[in-house]
């Protein structure tokens, strides 16, 4: 099976459908991958904490993927590093220009502190994050971190963004110029799916937990 069949069928788009924007991201993650290794950087445990994007839709499988480290840093106990990739198709058009910034060390936000549930915002959207989404993630990303195979399994950024960008903007996703997004939080997956809630407006989506404590800030231009 292609990379791009196995994005489509685990974010749900049918064989039809164009590749979503942030399909971009997601093929450029390897390489990104194979950049950090290069690079010397302790990817174990590390987490991906904004996503940028500027893609040129329709969104193809690239042909050359570009890496290049834009700066690292240290704060303290928390290290981070700056990637940026972009992406060609075989005719040497540009497909998309993606950037990571990836920290290790970060403490994630404590769980939302309210002891019942808030009362969803009418306008959500409702998903879930199974086990089986994760290793299928996992495999098309090439994304080793062992935070994604532990018990519970962190999801990672990329599958819950995607997902969520699906339901929220439907075949508008395919459309997406520009996409700039948060990780506020992780999400952890055990045996049972997590419920995901998304909500928000043509230009902007917050992804919460079932909670309502927010996982993922962006923003989109079509």
């Amino acid at each position: 099976m292609s990379r791009v069949t196995q994005l489509r069928e685990l974010l749900g788009y049918a064989p039809e459908n164009q590749l979503p924007s942030l399909g971009a991201a997601v093929l450029a993650f390897k390489p990104v991958r194979d950049h950090l290794d290069g690079a010397g950087w302790e990817y174990p445990g590390t987490l991906l904490t904004e996503l940028r994007m500027h893609a040129s839709p329709p969104i193809v499988e690239p042909a050359d993927v570009a890496v290049n480290t834009e700066r690292a840093w240290e704060r303290g106990p928390v290290s981070g590093i700056e990637i940026r990739a972009k992406l060609r198709d075989a005719a040497d058009r540009p497909v998309a220009t993606c950037f990571f910034k990836l920290a290790h060390g970060v403490a994630p936000r404590p769980p939302a502190p309210s002891p019942s549930p808030t009362e969803p915002k009418p306008c959500a959207k409702r998903f879930t994050v199974s086990a089986t989404q994760i290793a299928a993630a996992v495999q098309l990303l090439g994304d080793d971190n062992p935070i994604h195979t532990a018990t519970p399994a962190v999801a990672p950024g990329l599958l819950v963004l995607g997902l969520a960008l699906q339901r929220h903007f439907d075949a508008d996703s395919t459309q997406l110029r520009e996409i700039s997004a948060r990780f506020l939080s992780p999400v952890a997956v055990g045996e049972r799916p997590v419920e995901l809630a998304v909500f928000g407006t043509d230009a902007g989506f917050t992804v919460t937990d079932s909670h309502g404590w927010p996982l993922i800030e962006g923003r989109v231009k079509l």
